[in-house]
């Protein structure tokens, strides 16, 4: 749920934002764990937020998502073309995926939101940038990757994980469920 800073929680329901170019919005407070969905019509996008390790993205793509924790937040848009935002209460679970994989695409950096593992997996990662890295930012053990190449592996143990993937450019993180 997200209210607005001086608005009680019940009275609001989940927010959209729109603009172009440069802007900042908020303040604004998201009481349960939220997922922000962003699009923009031009060659970069980057939302730099006030809760740390929650809701920053830098992307050269047109859309994505982005992991918000419960806080109250003001949020930077850096954006040479129009853009929103819609924010909405509960996680993006990991998608279907090509060969019976399951997991995350985007582009650009940005904080997934927490997924649960029923056991331990090998991640496979494709990136079409120069750089990668992928950390895991929480529960349940280091998810850590930091390579120069366009793919690889990585092995995440049963639990909990919040991951931030670093990169530029298109990317894909996937698993066997």
């Amino acid at each position: 749920m997200l209210a607005l800073a001086d608005t009680p929680a019940a009275q609001v329901a989940p927010a959209s934002f729109r603009g172009t170019g440069n802007q900042m919005i908020g303040p604004f407070r998201v009481t349960q764990p939220s997922t922000g969905r962003w699009t923009s019509s031009g060659p970069l996008f980057q939302l730099s937020s006030t809760v740390n390790g929650s809701g920053n993205v830098n992307s050269t793509g047109h859309g994505g998502i982005v992991y918000l924790a419960p806080g109250t937040y003001r949020m930077q848009i850096r954006a040479g073309a129009p853009w929103t935002i819609q924010i909405v209460p509960g996680l993006e679970p990991p998608h279907r995926l090509p060969g019976g994989y399951v997991g995350f695409q985007g582009s650009g950096s940005t904080q997934l939101p927490p997924f649960t593992l029923a056991r331990g997996v090998r991640i496979v990662w494709h990136a079409q940038g120069s750089l990668f890295g992928l950390a895991d930012v929480s529960y349940s053990g280091p998810i850590r990757v930091m390579s120069r190449g366009p793919g690889s592996t990585a092995t995440a143990g049963a639990g909990t994980h919040q991951v931030t993937v670093n990169t530029i450019g298109s990317w894909t993180i996937e698993w066997r469920p």
